[in-house]
């Protein structure tokens, strides 16, 4: 429970970030700049939801040895 709602959590805030993105991309008309910050925004949401999930969940724990 406490995984789903963490992720809900950070998919809200992504979801502010992208809509801020676009009211920017609006007004600014700056394709190149947007087009960083969305790809920015995604490696980072993916990075951390990744570490999060790894972090309470055995999937990532590989053999070390």
């Amino acid at each position: 429970m406490d995984r789903a709602l963490e992720f809900e959590r950070v998919s809200f805030f992504r979801r502010v970030a992208n809509y801020i993105n676009l009211i920017t991309l609006f007004f600014t008309h700056e394709f190149l700049l947007c087009t960083i910050a969305f790809a920015v925004q995604t490696l980072l949401f993916h990075l951390y939801v990744t570490v999060f999930m790894a972090r309470g969940s055995g999937l990532f724990s590989w053999p070390t040895g």
